[in-house]
C-alpha cells in the first residue's frame, strides 16, 4: 500500500508519503539475471522543499529478507538477513545517511556518510564498520575448493566524492582456513590485515600448512588505474600433494606484479624433499588443446590471455 498525508505544493512544496509491504521480488526486472531479492519494503518520506533547499528525512525499512545468487554452477545460493535500514536526513547544508545490515550470513553492516548538497563535486565523509563477515559464502562461487573459511572484520572513514570515494581503514581476516579439492595445498590459521589509503591497500599476513610449513605475504594491492599488484609470498616446509602423483614439501620465495593487464612472477621455489610417482593415463583422458579446430564444429569464442612474464627458478633437492 501507498498512503499520502496532506501535501502542499505552494508557497513551499511539502511531500509525505508511506509504503507499506511493497514486495522486493518485483524488483527482479531492474537487477542482474544472477541476482534475486526476496522480502518487503517499508518507506516513509516527510520533505520538505523551501527555496532555501530540502529539509525532511526518508527512511526504508526491509525486514527479515533474502538475497540469492546464481553461482557458477548455475545454482541459487541464499543469503538471508534480520534487517535492513536506510535512513537520510536531509538539510539545507548537508545530507546524512546510514545505512545498517543485520545478518548471520553476511554479518553487520554500519555505514555512515555526509555529503553537502551545495558542493558541485558532492564531497564525502564518513563512517564504515564491518563485523563478522563470514568467508565461506564465497565457496558456492569458487570452484574445486573443499574448505573456505573465516572472519572479516573492518572499519575506517570515508572520504572523496560521491563518485569517486576514497577509503582509509582496516580490513582484517582471521581464522581463514582455505584449500582442499582441486588446490594442491592448504592455507589453516590463515591471518591477512589490509590496511586501506584510498586507492591502494597494503597487505601483511601468514599462515600455517600443515604441522610445520609457514608462508607470509606482504604487499599491496591498487586499483586506481586498474589492477596494479606488488606482492611478495615466502614460505618454508609447506605442503603440496597433487593426488594421486605427487606430495612435495615446497619453499616459496616469489614476487608478483601485475599492471596493465600483465602478470609477471620471478623468484625461486627451494623443493627439498619430495616423492613424484609418474602413471600412465588412459587415452580418454587426454585433454584436446585449447587451439585445436574440429572440422564441422563451429569454434568458441577464445578470450584473449592475459599476459605472463615468469622467471622462476626451481631448486629440486636444496
Amino acid at each position: 500500500s501507498l498512503c499520502g498525508d496532506d501535501q502542499q505544493l505552494l508557497p513551499d512544496t511539502r511531500l509525505a508519503w508511506h509504503l507499506r509491504a511493497f514486495p522486493l521480488a518485483s524488483l527482479q526486472p531492474l537487477l542482474p539475471p544472477e541476482l534475486a531479492w526476496q522480502g518487503t519494503l517499508d518507506g516513509d518520506v516527510d520533505l520538505r522543499l523551501p527555496k532555501a533547499g530540502p529539509d525532511g528525512e526518508i527512511r526504508l525499512q526491509a525486514g527479515r529478507g533474502s538475497l540469492k545468487l546464481r553461482d557458477a554452477a548455475g545454482q541459487w545460493q541464499t543469503f538471508g538477513y534480520d534487517s535492513l535500514d536506510v535512513t537520510s536526513v536531509l538539510k539545507p547544508q548537508q545530507v546524512d545517511t546510514q545505512v545498517r545490515l543485520t545478518s548471520a550470513d553476511l554479518g553487520r553492516l554500519d555505514i555512515q556518510a555526509r555529503l553537502d548538497p551545495r558542493d558541485p563535486n558532492q564531497a564525502l565523509a564518513g563512517r564504515f564498520q564491518l563485523q563478522g563477515l563470514n568467508l565461506a559464502l564465497g565457496k558456492a562461487f569458487v570452484e574445486g575448493i573443499e574448505h573456505l573459511e573465516g572472519k572479516i572484520n573492518g572499519a575506517g572513514e570515508l572520504g572523496g566524492t560521491l563518485l569517486q570515494p576514497r577509503v582509509n581503514g582496516q580490513i582484517q581476516l582471521s581464522g581463514g582456513d582455505i584449500g582442499g579439492g582441486s588446490v594442491p595445498t592448504r592455507l589453516q590459521d590463515l591471518g591477512l590485515n589490509a590496511r586501506i589509503q584510498g586507492d591502494t591497500a597494503l597487505l601483511d599476513g601468514g599462515w600455517r600448512s600443515g604441522t610445520q610449513g609457514r608462508g607470509q605475504i606482504r604487499g599491496s594491492v591498487g586499483w586506481a588505474n586498474g589492477l596494479d599488484v606488488n606482492v611478495a609470498v615466502t614460505g618454508d616446509k609447506l605442503p603440496v600433494n597433487v593426488e594421486p602423483y605427487a606430495q612435495l614439501e615446497v619453499a616459496p620465495d616469489l614476487k608478483i606484479l601485475m599492471k596493465d593487464g600483465r602478470l609477471a612472477l620471478a623468484g625461486e621455489v627451494r623443493v627439498p624433499r619430495g616423492r613424484i610417482q609418474v602413471q600412465q593415463l588412459p587415452p580418454s583422458t587426454v585433454k584436446v588443446s585449447d587451439d585445436a579446430v574440429i572440422v564441422g564444429q563451429e569454434a568458441p569464442a577464445r578470450q584473449q590471455a592475459m599476459q605472463i612474464a615468469m622467471d622462476v627458478d626451481v631448486l629440486v633437492g636444496s
